[in-house]
């Protein structure tokens, strides 16, 4: 998934968008940001999340949100 993709689907009120930073998981230059969705077909009634790969320019699959043990406000359209 890219950026494009995602802000589209997040503005077409496709999908909920959870977005925040990695703190002591960054890796600089290539991860520092992850981003949850639902509906996602990896979720199934959970959010899924992405880290996205600054080298790659897309959203790599990383797990689901509770899973993961994220919390953030959330940004619909």
């Amino acid at each position: 998934m890219t950026l494009k993709e995602l802000a589209t689907a997040s503005v077409n009120g496709q999908m909920t968008v959870n977005t925040g930073g990695l703190g002591k998981l960054t890796e600089a230059g290539r991860f520092s940001t992850w981003a949850c969705v639902q509906p996602h077909e990896c979720g199934n009634d959970s959010k899924f999340c992405f880290v996205y790969d600054k080298v790659e320019s897309k959203f790599i699959p990383w797990g689901k949100m509770e899973e993961l043990g994220l919390s953030m406000g959330t940004c619909t359209s």
